[in-house]
């Protein structure tokens, strides 16, 4: 470690003079394990015993990023490890490169910030990594990175890349006295990752042989690719894919892309989804709007998390039970008519689908961790059906399309829901929402006979409906509700009113 600190700093002091602090003591980086709770590897104690972070951040050890010295790394993870829960973690899609080998988290508290770049991103070391990761391995994550790759199996690795592209000439000293990888100026080391053999000083070979050229694909891929991606290298190389409403017809040159986490296909014509079978690096895959019959293909998609399958003409959801780490399905206006394999979908917590008959309504109460639900149609089920809904004890929000009820008691068994969207319904009698705790109810083209009941609720905390809905609950609301949107048209007097409004309960 000693050696290859001093080569870099050799090749960096003459721009930036002594930019790093001396040494911590062994007594310092003790401390920050016992708070942190992990044993640091020898080349990151050694890497500390000899400069604990920079002294001047604008140099920035690693390609501007500013090292971190212990106090300040120790801050870092405090404030990260108190922001962030299990909700959180699912809520933020995160990515994997490779797939498997760090876990698909926002926040993990067993990644320790080594380097950061003063706008909520961090390099750092995993000592929680996936199944197929390394203790130790440096990755990046934070504020805006979705997806966190595996960028050298040590920090002595990412360290001898800095020497060599130093040795190299790859790099550029930006006008405020900084230094970024490659020969554009101001470049993110982060940006650069998507171009990067990763992890450096070790490129791995790929263990799926791809076609050498285009020609076997035809000349509408062939123009395709080309056009938007400059070679089938860079194409099968890539991790996010956008090619919704593009006229596809069949998607062949997709089997060889194996590095793939989001692939979007939406509104095209593919029937065939066989390319498909073996991404198994594949987290979010969109294909609603194809005239697709069979998800045969997709059985084998382990990672797979989210799955857009609405208006398709498949009819069997069979094959997705399989799906173990499934997280989010839209199978809404499709022509699945048995739900029953949903239960094997543990994970499943999104769910948007259209109802028809009281079975695949009782389907649904069979989904312990179900916390967001949407029925875009909802027909062919009679008011005793709907007690199915008492099952749903962890829903959380819950919309529900062109529907017409008497009234809400099937609801107040759901006793965690907190937000209610309904969209082109009519409700008779509304009084059972105060025995729920909703704290947002928005009424889309929804008709509420005795909408003024709704002013009792010790829950509601938001409302948007129409002009008139507002103004009748303004009248008789008693607390401050939040009436900032209004759904439907508005008269030029109607909405100086509710400017008026707005204005005065800011006031207020």
């Amino acid at each position: 470690m000693q050696q290859l600190m001093d080569q870099i700093n050799r090749k960096l002091r003459p721009y930036f003079g002594e930019f790093l602090n001396g040494s911590a003591t062994l007594e310092e980086i003790s401390q920050a394990e016992e708070e942190i709770g992990i044993g640091f590897p020898e080349d990151l104690k050694g890497l500390y015993q000899l400069h604990n972070g920079n002294a001047d951040e604008t140099a920035g050890l690693f390609f501007g990023m500013a090292f971190l010295p212990l106090e300040a790394m120790l801050s870092e993870w405090r404030f990260s490890a108190g922001i962030v829960d299990e909700d959180l973690n699912d809520e933020i899609p995160s990515y994997s490169v490779p797939a498997g080998a760090i876990k698909e988290l926002y926040f993990n508290k067993k990644w320790i910030p080594l380097a950061h770049d003063s706008g909520g991103n961090y390099l750092g070391l995993d000592f929680d990594p996936g199944e197929k990761g390394t203790v130790g391995q440096v990755i990046n994550y934070g504020r805006d990175e979705e997806v966190k790759y595996v960028i050298a199996r040590s920090i002595k690795d990412f360290l001898a890349f800095i020497l060599k592209t130093l040795e190299d000439g790859f790099y550029t000293i930006d006008e405020e006295e900084s230094w970024s990888y490659g020969q554009l100026e101001d470049t993110h080391i982060f940006d650069a990752l998507k171009t990067l053999a990763l992890p450096v000083m070790q490129r791995e070979a790929k263990g799926t042989e791809v076609a050498a050229s285009l020609d076997e694909y035809g000349e509408e891929w062939k123009a395709r690719i080309e056009k938007e991606y400059g070679s089938f290298k860079v194409f099968i190389g890539k991790k996010n894919l956008y090619l919704g409403a593009k006229g596809i017809r069949e998607i062949a040159p997709l089997a060889a892309c194996n590095d793939l986490r989001e692939l979007v296909l939406s509104s095209n014509e593919i029937s065939d989804l066989t390319p498909l079978e073996n991404l198994k690096s594949l987290k979010r895959l969109y294909i609603g709007g194809n005239p697709v019959k069979s998800v045969e293909a997709l059985k084998g998609l382990e990672n797979l998390d989210y799955l857009y399958l609405a208006h398709t003409p498949i009819t069997d959801g069979g094959p997705l039970m399989s799906l173990a780490k499934l997280k989010e399905l839209n199978m809404a206006n499709t022509h699945i008519e048995d739900f029953s394999f949903l239960k094997q979908l543990r994970n499943l917590k999104t769910l948007s689908v259209s109802i028809y008959s009281p079975k695949q309504l009782n389907a649904l109460s069979e989904l312990p961790k179900l916390k967001h639900l949407t029925i875009e149609q909802m027909a062919g089920v009679t008011r005793g059906d709907l007690t199915a809904f008492y099952r749903l004890k962890n829903l959380e929000s819950l919309t529900i399309k062109h529907a017409a009820f008497r009234e809400l008691s099937f609801l107040t068994g759901c006793n965690k829901l907190k937000t209610l969207h309904l969209i082109d319904c009519s409700i008779e009698d509304a009084k059972e929402l105060l025995k729920i705790p909703v704290e947002n109810l928005e009424c889309e083209g929804t008709f509420i006979n005795n909408l003024e009941v709704i002013a009792e609720s010790a829950s509601l905390q938001f409302f948007a409906g129409s002009f008139q809905q507002f103004w009748t609950l303004k009248q008789k609301v008693s607390r401050p509700i939040d009436f900032s949107k209004i759904s439907g048209p508005m008269t030029e007097a109607e909405e100086e009113l509710w400017l008026t409004s707005l204005r005065e309960g800011r006031k207020g």
